[in-house]
């Protein structure tokens, strides 16, 4: 095969507007901020990798020292060291430079712009055009690329906001037309974060079946930098929205939703705590035997987002209340073989913190019951703050609401964790009065 004459690249050194010359004399390529070597290697001076099998011309002869110093030169020029014959060094390779700045530009760490940070361009076109994942198949565990959801039958219909310890949220159909959420959650920098959810969502929907108060997962899938899971959509949006809406419009929130909110997360809790799937009013719920007890310690009405409403599966047509987002969810096992013992509160909001928190030594199940009293108190002062400072311990929720609202409440928030009231008879108990009220 013949090959012709190397181009004529015609390149010049910024500031100097003279021609380069390559290996071979002759061959002006042009200066660049990653020169490429003879086979095209960032970090290497010399021509392009056309010229390996371009014919090659008759060399011109090294001055000054004869080919030794001439072979010396070249090769402390491919180091960025000097420059070779014809070739003024290079300062752009002897220390990194911001993107933009001139070579020799004095270097400032605080405007280096790394290459992972900057922010690669959007594709155009919908979300996800052109993944049509075919028939729905139940496998979640085959790997996937960041942006892309699991081959299972699901497609986006809509990027919602971030949530929680979440990279993305998206709202997704399946092949049958049933929506479910897409969460995304970065592993880097959240390994243990992202571990924690999907520990969790795994043990109470594989192990133990689904609750009907817990944020179910579908499936998930994973790969070296994220993790993605598929749950159930809950398409009355949180308690957070709810509690905004009450507040710009100054209208408190009747007392029925009040303990449907509480008997919808305390029955979410007395499965995570105690195993607890069935509650039913005013009786007392054993433990399920050699369950590992589950805290979510991130119960709250705001910011994060945990608190979830869908508008079916509730009590007398009510919306169901389900517990999610469970990135700061940790087992007993984790902390010790089944029995809490003070350890440092791995997350949560420390003004939500319970009085043995507040110095991050102790956390347990009695944390998500006094986080819990917290988030009725906040929803019935319409408040974001949960401080109970200036409220009268005999009427946290205020007097429009009833005695037997502000009795529980008050041994929710109770300082001695060992009065307050484990879930499971929580939710018993605000069952109970939940359809007294409802039939009233």
């Amino acid at each position: 095969m013949a090959f012709g004459p190397p181009p004529a690249w015609g390149g010049f050194v910024p500031g100097n507007g003279r021609p380069v010359r390559g290996f071979w004399d002759g061959d002006d390529i042009p200066a660049s901020p990653i020169p490429r070597g003879p086979a095209g290697f960032p970090g290497m001076g010399g021509p392009p990798p056309q010229h390996m099998f371009s014919p090659r011309p008759m060399p011109v002869p090294m001055p000054g020292g004869g080919p030794r110093r001439g072979l010396r030169d070249m090769f402390n020029g491919l180091r960025g060291d000097r420059g070779v014959v014809g070739r003024p060094p290079r300062p752009d390779l002897r220390k990194p430079r911001r993107n933009g700045d001139p070579p020799g530009a004095k270097f400032d760490p605080s405007r280096f712009v790394r290459p992972e940070d900057v922010e690669k361009p959007k594709a155009r076109g919908r979300p996800q055009e052109g993944l049509n994942p075919g028939p729905q198949q139940q496998n979640f565990q085959e790997a996937f690329h960041p942006g892309q959801l699991p081959r299972g039958g699901f497609r986006v219909i809509k990027a919602l906001k971030k949530g929680g310890q979440s990279e993305a949220v998206n709202l997704v159909q399946a092949s049958d037309g049933q929506l479910f959420i897409e969460k995304r959650i970065r592993r880097r920098g959240r390994e243990e974060l992202a571990e924690r959810e999907l520990r969790t969502l795994a043990t109470v929907t594989r192990g133990y079946g689904p609750s009907r108060h817990l944020n179910t997962m579908v499936g998930h899938t994973a790969n070296g930098d994220a993790i993605s899971m598929i749950l159930e959509y809950c398409d009355g949006g949180s308690v957070d929205d709810l509690l905004d809406k009450a507040i710009k419009s100054k209208r408190p929130i009747s007392e029925v939703i009040i303990w449907n909110i509480l008997y919808g997360a305390a029955a979410g809790l007395a499965f995570l705590h105690d195993g607890v799937k069935t509650i039913k009013p005013g009786i007392e719920h054993p433990k399920t035997p050699n369950w590992n007890t589950i805290c979510h310690l991130d119960i709250k009405p705001q910011g994060s987002k945990n608190l979830f409403v869908s508008r079916t599966g509730g009590i007398a047509g009510l919306p169901r209340v389900i517990v999610g987002d469970f990135g700061c969810a940790v087992s007993l096992k984790e902390i010790q073989n089944g029995r809490e013992q003070e350890r440092e509160q791995p997350c949560g909001t420390p003004a939500w913190y319970p009085p043995e928190g507040q110095g991050k030594i102790s956390y347990g199940t009695k944390t998500d019951i006094w986080t819990l009293g917290l988030t009725i108190f906040c929803l019935c002062r319409l408040v974001y703050n949960p401080s109970m400072r200036g409220h009268s311990r005999e009427n946290l929720c205020g007097r429009a609401y009833s005695r037997e609202l502000n009795a529980l409440v008050r041994l929710l928030t109770a300082s001695d964790l060992s009065k307050r009231p484990p879930a499971r008879d929580v939710a018993s108990a605000a069952l109970k009065i939940l359809k007294e009220k409802v039939q009233k």
